[in-house]
């Protein structure tokens, strides 16, 4: 078998080698190679696909931690290219490489001390999921989001850490088996899907309709009339009036790039980095907008369209 119990850390040596996801001892090349085992590996498209921004200064000031005395030696050159990757100026978007080295050099016993340290690197990285597999607070089972009557209902596996998370939410609902959904679920207010988000990112990285839902939670608060409150000593309470909604987005014009300011979207930011390539997109983290060439301007506005409504712009 690929993977088995490992043997304990203190016997294995600096060589010895077991999966950094689940703990268990690596036999075959390939696994080796990749520092993880080919079950685990199954989990590659949900937890690699980067769901948050990253935050390369927190992931600088994690390496900062690391104790190199204590890097296995034949792991060390590995480890250098990591630390350069991760401090570079111009950084990439994509983070994937550096976070399957650090899978690889996590996978020998002899590093399991830089553990935490890498940890809070890929974690910082936008690899929530990834980092709560490693710290055992995540499911590696599947789990689906719908959005029901105003209301996102999360089914999954169980697991203590999400249970916690949820339980924080204001407005959270439990549902026994087949109340709400075949399977025991929770639900919670739509106005909350920020929370529900990185809950879910973070617990369940196997997911399936997340996006699709926090867009349809987006939608509900949209179509919800805003109710003007009754003043205190009036004859009559004013009739119920909708407030105007501001533009959800917008797009400025700055010489040969266009400056596109939205609220924070994950599909939207998904669908960004998919179409337009690395070199026309970036953040600009000071003004807290992304920015695109002027030739992807109609992409762009699609985009909008598609994930923040037909009134965005």
């Amino acid at each position: 078998m690929p993977a088995t119990t490992s043997p304990s850390l203190t016997t294995g040596g600096h060589s010895g080698r077991a999966c950094v996801r689940c703990r268990k001892e690596l036999t075959d090349a390939a696994s080796m190679e990749a520092g993880i085992g080919p079950i685990c590996r199954n989990l590659d498209n949900a937890v690699l696909a980067r769901l948050i921004p990253s935050d390369v200064g927190a992931a600088r000031a994690a390496t900062n931690r690391l104790d190199l005395t204590a890097v296995a030696p034949e792991t060390l050159p590995t480890v250098m290219e990591i630390l350069t990757t991760v401090g570079n100026e111009t950084p990439s978007d994509d983070w994937r490489v550096t976070v399957k080295r650090i899978e690889w050099v996590l996978s020998f016993y002899g590093n399991q001390p830089l553990r935490s340290v890498f940890t809070d690197v890929v974690r910082a990285l936008g690899y929530v999921g990834l980092a709560a597999l490693w710290d055992g607070e995540a499911a590696t089972g599947k789990a689906s989001v719908t959005c029901m009557d105003g209301r996102l209902v999360v089914m999954g596996p169980r697991n203590k850490s999400a249970n916690t998370a949820f339980k924080a939410i204001a407005g959270r609902k439990f549902h026994p088996a087949s109340t709400l959904t075949p399977k025991a679920a929770w639900s919670f207010p739509a106005a909350t899907h920020e929370a529900v988000f990185m809950a879910v990112v973070t617990h369940y990285p196997n997911f399936s309709g997340l996006e699709e839902s926090i867009v349809a939670a987006k939608a509900f608060l949209a179509s919800v009339p805003v109710v003007a409150p009754v003043v205190a000593g009036t004859v009559e309470a004013p009739a119920a009036v909708a407030v105007p909604v501001e533009k959800k987005c917008s797009i400025k014009s700055a010489g040969v790039l266009l400056k596109i300011h939205s609220p924070y979207n994950a599909g939207f930011i998904a669908a960004l980095k998919t179409t337009i390539k690395w070199s026309d997109r970036r953040w600009n983290k000071g003004e807290q907008v992304w920015e695109v060439t002027a030739n992807h301007e109609a992409e762009v506005k699609a985009m909008l369209t598609t994930h923040y409504g037909a009134d965005a712009l």
